[in-house]
C-alpha cells in the first residue's frame, strides 16, 4: 500500500523541522534556522511578485498581497520552532501536537486573502485518500485479483465522468480532453505519445535506480572502517582468480557462443520494443475516448440521457475493450492518480460554485480541519 502523499509529508516535515517528534535540529541554533528560512521565503515571494508583474503593472494592492504572502509563510516556518523550544521538555502525545496546531491556526488567522480552492481540494483529496488507504478493510484489497481491482477502478471512473460533463465548463482542460470533437488519428497520436513517454520514463527511472544501487553496493568496501577487510577480499579474490581462471575463461567462451547463436534479430527487437507494445493499448483508449464523445454528444435536449445511463454505457465500453484475453486485460488499466486528479477537479469546481465556502472564514475553517486529517495521517 502507498504511504502518505509525499508533498503533504514534505510540507509537514518542513514545518516540523524535518522531525516528527518535535525536537530541534542537531547542531543548529534557532536564530540561524530563522535567518535561513526567512531568506528562502523572501526569495520565493520575490519570484512570485516578479512573475505577476509580467502580466500586470505594479500597484499597492499587489505589493500588499506579496507582503501578506510573506507574512503567512514566515509564521508557518518560524512559529513551530519557537513553540517547540518551549514545549520540548514534555514528551506527552497531546503536547507534541500543540506547536503544529498553533502554527496552522495562527497562520490561517493572519491570512487575509482567500485560500486557493485548488490547494484546498488537493490537500482534501489526498488526505482523505491516505486515510481510506490505511483502513484495515482497504488493505485487504491488495490480496484481491488484479482484474477485480481494475473493474472497481473502471466503475469509479464511469461514475465520475458524467459529473465532470455536468460540472465543468467547456473551456476547462479536462473537459476538452474528454468531450471535445477530435478525429481518431489525432486521439491515437495523443494517447500513443503519452504511453511512449511513460514507458520511456519508467525505463530511465529503472536504469537510474539500478545504477545508484550498484554504485552504493560498490562503495561499501571503500570506507575507512573496512580497510583491513578490503585487503583480505583482494587477496582471496586474487587466489580465486589463479585457481579458477581457466574454467571461467572456458565458461565465458561457451556463453559467447551461446549468445551469438541465440542473438535476436532486429525485427524481433522492434516487435518487443515498447513502441510496438503500446500500439494495442493506444488503439483501445482511442476507441474508448471516441465512445465517450459519442455518448455525451447525443445528450441534447431532444435525447436527454441521465448520468446513471451514461455511466452504464461507459462501463460497457470498458467491458468490451477489456476482452477475454488475460494477457491484454490490463491494457485498460487506470492509474490511481488519474482518478484522484478527476476528483480534485470536481471538488475544485464545487468549491468555486458554493457561496458558503467562498467566504474567507469558512474557507479557513475547512483548511484547518483538513490540516488535522493530514497530521493524523502523518502521525499514523
Amino acid at each position: 500500500m502507498e504511504d502518505q502523499n509525499k508533498y503533504i509529508r514534505k510540507l509537514i516535515n518542513y514545518v516540523c523541522l524535518d522531525l516528527g517528534d518535535g525536537s530541534t535540529n542537531k547542531g543548529k541554533t534557532l536564530l540561524l534556522l530563522g535567518i535561513r528560512r526567512l531568506a528562502k521565503i523572501s526569495a520565493l515571494t520575490t519570484v512570485l511578485l516578479l512573475v505577476k508583474l509580467r502580466k500586470q503593472k505594479i500597484s499597492s494592492s499587489l505589493l500588499k498581497e506579496a507582503f501578506e504572502t510573506h507574512k503567512v509563510f514566515s509564521l508557518l516556518s518560524l512559529l513551530y520552532p519557537v513553540l517547540t523550544s518551549i514545549t520540548k521538555k514534555d514528551k506527552s502525545r497531546g503536547l507534541q501536537l500543540i506547536p503544529f496546531e498553533t502554527t496552522v491556526l495562527v497562520s490561517l488567522l493572519n491570512c487575509r486573502s482567500n485560500i486557493s480552492t485548488w490547494l484546498l481540494s488537493y490537500v482534501s483529496t489526498e488526505s482523505i485518500y491516505d486515510l481510506i488507504n490505511n483502513l484495515a478493510v482497504i488493505k485487504k484489497w491488495s490480496k484481491l485479483d488484479p482484474n477485480i481491482v481494475l473493474s472497481l477502478k473502471q466503475i469509479i471512473l464511469s461514475l465520475i465522468i458524467p459529473c465532470i460533463a455536468k460540472q465543468h465548463q467547456a473551456d476547462s482542460t479536462i473537459y476538452k480532453l474528454l468531450f471535445n470533437k477530435r478525429s481518431y488519428i489525432r486521439d491515437f497520436i495523443i494517447f500513443d505519445s503519452v504511453w511512449n513517454f511513460l514507458s520511456l520514463y519508467n525505463i530511465i527511472k529503472q536504469r537510474v535506480q539500478a545504477y545508484r544501487h550498484r554504485k552504493q553496493f560498490d562503495n561499501t568496501d571503500t570506507t575507512k572502517g573496512y580497510a583491513h577487510n578490503k585487503n583480505l577480499h583482494k587477496r582471496s579474490k586474487s587466489s580465486f582468480s589463479l585457481n579458477w581462471k581457466p574454467l571461467l575463461d572456458k565458461l565465458i567462451e561457451n556463453q559467447d557462443i551461446y549468445d551469438i547463436t541465440n542473438k535476436e534479430t532486429i525485427i524481433n527487437k522492434i516487435l518487443n520494443s515498447f513502441f510496438v507494445k503500446n500500439i494495442l493499448p493506444t488503439l483501445k483508449w482511442t476507441i474508448w475516448r471516441q465512445s465517450v464523445y459519442k455518448i455525451f454528444a447525443s445528450r441534447d435536449k431532444k435525447n436527454k440521457v441521465s448520468n446513471i445511463h451514461s455511466s452504464v454505457l461507459i462501463f460497457f465500453s470498458f467491458m468490451i475493450l477489456n476482452g477475454s484475453n488475460n494477457d491484454h486485460h490490463m491494457d485498460m488499466n487506470i492509474r490511481t492518480g488519474v482518478i484522484k486528479y478527476m476528483l480534485r477537479s470536481l471538488l475544485t469546481v464545487r468549491l468555486q460554485k458554493t457561496d458558503l465556502l467562498n467566504r474567507r472564514m469558512y474557507n479557513k475553517i475547512a483548511t484547518f480541519l483538513i490540516a488535522q486529517l493530514a497530521i493524523y495521517n502523518y502521525k499514523h
